[in-house]
């Protein structure tokens, strides 16, 4: 969806990398751990957990996805201020944005 898609270009290094421990689909659980979890909960869902980690922004146990929110919170950011730099500057997002813009709110 449209958070994967995000991910994939804004944040890219949450996206499909080598995770240590293992290899889960990082943005799926952040999807479905973090972000459902928090807006539909209040509360991260398992197999999700915050934990500050000082040199990776994530680790799988095995069993946990550890989440450093201090680095979640920085790259999304980021991402966050290159998606409206694009925005400005790239025609085609503008048109991207502007369709989905007017799906969810029509007028």
């Amino acid at each position: 969806g449209m958070f994967k898609a995000f991910m994939e270009i804004y944040v890219k290094d949450w996206w499909q990398k080598p995770v240590p421990g293992g290899n889960p689909d990082v943005a799926e659980l952040l999807w479905s751990c973090f972000r459902i979890g928090i807006a539909h909960g209040f509360c991260i869902k398992e197999p999700g957990s915050l934990e500050f980690l000082e040199n990776e922004r994530f680790r799988w146990t095995g069993k946990v996805l550890q989440v450093c929110p201090l680095h979640l919170f920085q790259d999304l950011d980021q991402g966050a201020k290159t998606y409206f730099s694009d925005l400005q500057a790239n025609q085609q997002v503008l048109e991207k944005f502007t369709i989905r813009f007017d799906h969810v709110y029509k007028s």
